[in-house]
């Protein structure tokens, strides 16, 4: 919950952020690709390095979301040898 409160904070495009975020990690973690405790870790890193844009546009937001999604992509593949490691254990 407090990802969510620091995005609606900072407002602008951050929740869509989070939001793509989210559902790139917990999708990993369902097909057993991220271990839990990585679902928050790699959020609010994602969210951390997003610099928060007006949301006054659809293609702002898209833009964003497409970013988050790469980013939480990438993030969550560096975790991966440690996630699997963490899971099976």
């Amino acid at each position: 919950m407090g990802l969510a409160y620091t995005a609606l904070e900072r407002g602008g495009t951050c929740p869509a952020v989070l939001n793509a975020a989210n559902e790139v990690t917990v999708g990993r973690f369902l097909a057993g690709r991220l271990a839990f405790p990585d679902i928050a870790d790699v959020n609010a890193r994602v969210l951390a390095a997003h610099e928060t844009r007006p949301a006054d546009d659809l293609n702002r937001i898209l833009a964003a979301d497409a970013w988050a999604r790469a980013r939480a992509e990438s993030l969550a593949d560096e975790r991966t040898g440690m996630s699997e490691r963490t899971a099976a254990a």
